[in-house]
C-alpha cells in the first residue's frame, strides 16, 4: 500500500513539473520528491500503527506534507544549485557559507532564548502560585499562556530550519566526499557545530512546550 501511494505522488509531481520554468521546475522536484518518500514513511507508520487502511492514507499524507516542506527547502539551498559554479571549490564554499550563516543565527538565538527561557520559568511559577492562592485571575493566566505558545512557536519553527539545513548539508557532504578535502572538512565543522546548536535548542523549545503544559487553564 505504502508503495502505491508513493508512485501516486511521484507520478502526480512529475505531472505537474511539466511545462514549468527550470527554477520552478527545481523547486517543485524537491517538494515531490520529499512528499514522495515522506508518505512512504508515513504509510509504514500509519499502516504499523493502525493495521489498515485509513491508518496507511492518514499516515502517507502527514508524511508527504513533512517532506514536501524539506524538499522544498532544499530546493530553494544554494545545495541544489551546483551548476551555478564553475569550481567545485566555489561550490562547497558557498554550501560551507550557507551553514555557517544558519549556526550564527542559530547560536544568537539559542543565547537569547537561553535568557527568557529562564526568565519565563520563574515568571510562570510564579504565576500558577498566585493562581492557586486567587490572587490573580484566569485571564492572566490565559495571557500567559498564549505569550510562551508564541515563543515556543516561535523555537519550533527556528528548530526546524537548523535541522533541514543539517540535513541539506550532509548531503552534500556524502554526494561530495570523493572530490576537495580541504572543503569538506570545513562543511563538517559547520555540520557537526550545527547539530550541537541545534540539540541546545531542541532541548530549549522542549522546555517551552514544558511550560505550555503547565499552565492548566
Amino acid at each position: 500500500m505504502k508503495k502505491t501511494v508513493s508512485c501516486i505522488l511521484i507520478l502526480a509531481f512529475l505531472t505537474g513539473c511539466a511545462g514549468m520554468s527550470d527554477d520552478s521546475r527545481t523547486k517543485a522536484e524537491g517538494a515531490g520528491g520529499g512528499a514522495a518518500v515522506g508518505a512512504a514513511v508515513g504509510a509504514l507508520i500509519g499502516q504499523l500503527a493502525g493495521k489498515d487502511t485509513e491508518s496507511t492514507l492518514k499516515g502517507a499524507a502527514l508524511g508527504a506534507a513533512i517532506g514536501a516542506i524539506a524538499g522544498g527547502a532544499y530546493g530553494n539551498h544554494v545545495a541544489n544549485k551546483k551548476s551555478n559554479y564553475a569550481k567545485q571549490e566555489d561550490y562547497l564554499n558557498a554550501c560551507v557559507a550557507s551553514a555557517r550563516q544558519i549556526n550564527r543565527e542559530t547560536e544568537q538565538y539559542n543565547a537569547s532564548l537561553r535568557n527568557e527561557v529562564d526568565t519565563l520559568d520563574a515568571e510562570v511559577n510564579q504565576m500558577i502560585a498566585m493562581y492557586n492562592k486567587k490572587k490573580i485571575k484566569r485571564s492572566a493566566m490565559k495571557k500567559e499562556k498564549v505569550k510562551v505558545q508564541k515563543r515556543l512557536a516561535d523555537a519550533r519553527k527556528k528548530l526546524k530550519r537548523a535541522r533541514d539545513e543539517v540535513a541539506i548539508q550532509k548531503r552534500v557532504y556524502d554526494s561530495e566526499k570523493q572530490t576537495s578535502a580541504r572543503e569538506l572538512a570545513k562543511l563538517n565543522i559547520e555540520i557537526r557545530r550545527l547539530e550541537k546548536a541545534a540539540n541546545e535548542l531542541e532541548t530549549q523549545t522542549q522546555a517551552l512546550a514544558d511550560l505550555d503544559s503547565s499552565i492548566r487553564v
